[in-house]
């Protein structure tokens, strides 16, 4: 073995590919394509050692075994570009398939018939040393059937892998991605073309391994400026670039690492701005929002709800958090999602707007079925419902329930004198008093045309018969303007009956209080009546 500077630049390239390789496999070995990856670098690394090994060497035989071993990198290689073409493009599912193993068939049988050359002549006719200047020495080779076949199957995979991503880098919302891996691609590719014509000007340098070396510089520009193999690109696909909720993509470490269009607007920033977020920690760009005070916690498939003021007008945000991993389900980084929901906020808020408009419609239409128009009393139809309750009570808690029912004497010759409107006039006063004279518990109905009743509960006899006076002597006092010169007064009568005291069912209760009113109008009027039955139906 003899040192010489034409093997500096194979040398060069395997010692960047073999820091890219380590690299990978200690800091990226679990992002989306890092197994795929992997075996590119090792491939061309295996291809620049093997040819500077082939430089090196000074026998025939030596020469021949480095260059069988640099082979398994060209026929592999593409390959794996392949591969990691579908991945970057979101057809990962193809990998997945049983068949995809079955494109390994060939090369394996290739590098068969490498090593077994020298029975068959396949692949290489002859090799022969052609000098370098004075000493150094290289492979000249006559190349056989087989090395055509090779390179078509190799140059398919290629080809196919360059019309995918340049399709892909259209519709990639991380073009800078594809382009690093069209341009790793093309670089050798171009190189190697140029051997297989045989006229590249730098063949006996390695023209190859030189291209592997600047491939080598791009892929550590993608790795650790556009952090290559963190996020894939396919996190954004077309749809996410027409969908109206803002969608952030960040990597473990928090970083973004892409947006969409929607989300432009959440950092306040114009379209063609996107290095003014992307590498900045979404903890940091949330404290430019003083809307959102919380801690921002990324908890897997979490839903919060928050405020901020964008262009000048505050939206509301539904913001959900999914953790993005991949197919060996390894944490990759996150997909946080900011919908809007300003309008169906909105549309809610209108919503229960009219929902309260109707409930207050459905409690206005109650109130105007249990009040009697004219009074403002309530009406016969919520008796009905009023005593059923207040009878259970009074069972429950043992008290009393007072029925008062009364009459305006001589209604009928008011209404004749004066005229109806005075007569509505009087009982629209009388109703709005009695409601102010009753307590709390109370409740003033107007039972029929000049009739009222008042449901008194937890009051006995002696009790209900003083207010019933006082009643009764309060309205005689009231003094009713029907002319502009005259005002007249009216007096009640009143009857009274109570619950359970003069009988065990209240309904009947309520007929011996009418009945006690019709006393008190034989009586002569202006007077009070307490029923005279009891629960047994005897007289008192």
């Amino acid at each position: 073995m003899a040192f010489t500077p034409y093997a500096l630049p194979s040398i060069t390239s395997l010692v960047i590919l073999i820091f890219l390789l380590l690299y990978v496999i200690s800091y990226r070995r679990h992002g989306p394509g890092a197994w795929i990856v992997m075996p590119i670098l090792a491939g061309s690394a295996i291809w620049s050692f093997g040819y500077s090994m082939t430089l090196l060497n000074t026998e025939l035989s030596q020469k021949v075994f480095w260059f069988n071993l640099s082979q398994i990198g060209p026929d592999f290689t593409p390959i794996f570009w392949f591969f990691l073409t579908l991945e970057h493009t979101g057809h990962q599912n193809l990998l997945q398939k049983k068949w995809i193993n079955s494109v390994f068939i060939f090369p394996v049988f290739t590098t068969v018939l490498m090593w077994t050359n020298n029975w068959h002549h396949l692949l290489r006719r002859s090799v022969t040393l052609n000098p370098i200047g004075n000493n150094p020495t290289y492979l000249s080779i006559e190349r056989g059937p087989w090395f055509y076949f090779e390179s078509v199957y190799g140059y398919i995979f290629i080809l196919l892998s360059l019309y995918l991503l340049i399709r892909f880098v259209n519709v990639s919302s991380s073009k800078k991605q594809t382009w690093v891996l069209i341009c790793s691609m093309l670089i050798p590719i171009v190189s190697n073309l140029l051997d297989i014509f045989q006229i590249n000007p730098l063949r006996p340098f390695g023209a190859t391994c030189i291209a592997f070396s600047i491939t080598g510089i791009i892929l550590a520009w993608g790795l650790f400026r556009q952090h290559f193999l963190d996020i894939a690109p396919i996190a954004r696909t077309v749809v996410l670039e027409k969908i109206g909720d803002g969608v952030v993509v960040l990597d473990k470490k928090h970083r973004i690492v892409d947006v969409n269009p929607a989300a432009y607007q959440l950092f306040r920033i114009e379209c063609d701005s996107l290095s003014l977020v992307i590498g900045t920690k979404i903890e940091d760009m949330i404290s430019l929002w003083p809307e959102w005070k919380e801690p921002f916690l990324l908890v897997n498939d979490t839903r919060t709800e928050m405020e901020l003021k964008v262009k000048g007008e505050h939206r509301f945000y539904t913001v959900t958090s999914s953790l993005l991993t991949d197919h060996r389900h390894k944490s990759l980084g996150w997909v946080i999602i900011f919908n809007d929901i300003t309008e169906i906020r909105g549309a809610n808020k209108c919503l229960q707007d009219q929902l309260d408009e109707i409930k207050r419609l459905q409690e206005q239409l109650r109130e105007q079925a249990i009040h009697d128009e004219l009074t403002g009393c309530y009406n016969r139809h919520y008796l009905t419902e009023m005593l059923v309750r207040e009878s259970l009570r009074a069972n429950r808690e043992h008290k009393t329930v007072a029925l008062m029912m009364l009459d305006i004497d001589y209604f009928k010759q008011v209404n004749d004198d004066y005229g109806h409107i005075n007569g509505d006039l009087i009982l629209q006063v009388i109703g709005k008093n009695l409601q102010q004279w009753v307590r709390v518990e109370d409740t003033v109905y107007r039972y029929g045309g000049e009739e009222f009743l008042i449901v008194l509960p937890g009051i006995y006899l002696q009790a209900i018969t003083e207010r019933a006076n006082d009643i009764c002597r309060r309205i005689a006092e009231l003094q009713f303007p029907v002319t502009p010169v005259a005002k007249i007064a009216v007096t009640v009568s009143i009857g009274v009956a109570l619950y359970p005291l003069h009988g065990d069912d209240i309904n009947q209760v309520l007929i011996y209080a009418d009945q006690a009113l019709y006393d008190a109008k034989r009586a002569g009027r202006n007077t009070v009546f307490i029923s005279n039955k009891t629960t047994s139906g005897s007289s008192q």
